[in-house]
């Protein structure tokens, strides 16, 4: 099973970190919460939602992990200001690893300047800053270019997990976290 880290801000979409995070772990894959702070509890703008970081993004890098997922809501807008949040984004990018973003999460992608020639989709106030940044927008419920996954909104969070869990069922034995490596 894949390691999967969730890069979660305050103010995140309620249902953007809890349905991919269930579907992820019900599938058996181990997923860490990622935040700015080990330990804090991370709340959601509805209020619906209280999730616990697992560890801070300071204390952690890409390589321990298979996969990225980034949740939309405000979060984005809160953990783009991190420098070491942006470059912990761009390292899964640059290292051809998988990153999922639904909603608002592409900012992330924005802020680590990492959409120019990519097609991609998001919630449509996100739309202009992507095609600044060199993106194509799509309005579709998922959008595959690479090693990037994009979905526009919590009515498609369905079909956002279903890409992520069929990509990392695709991917070689080797290649997951803590299946061959070693933790030093």
């Amino acid at each position: 099973m894949a390691k999967v880290a969730m890069l979660l801000g305050q103010d995140y979409e309620d249902s953007e970190a809890r349905i991919p995070l269930d579907r992820l772990r019900e599938a058996g894959h181990d997923v860490q919460v990622v935040g700015l702070e080990a330990d804090e509890t991370l709340r959601g703008k509805k209020g619906k939602e209280e999730i616990t970081a697992d560890v801070a993004v300071r204390d952690t890098t890409s390589d321990a992990y298979d996969a990225l997922v980034i949740p939309g809501g405000k979060s984005p807008s809160h953990l783009r200001k991190d420098e070491q949040a942006v470059e912990f984004v761009k390292h899964f990018v640059t290292g051809g690893k998988l990153v999922a973003a639904v909603c608002h999460g592409p900012q992330m992608l924005v802020e680590a300047g990492l959409v120019d020639g990519r097609v991609m989709t998001s919630w449509p106030e996100v739309r202009s800053e992507l095609e600044s940044a060199g993106a194509k927008w799509v309005d579709q419920q998922v959008v595959e270019d690479g090693n990037i996954i994009t979905s526009r909104k919590p009515e498609d969070l369905e079909a956002f997990s279903y890409a992520i869990l069929a990509r990392l069922e695709r991917m070689p034995r080797t290649a997951k976290a803590g299946s061959e490596r070693s933790s030093g």
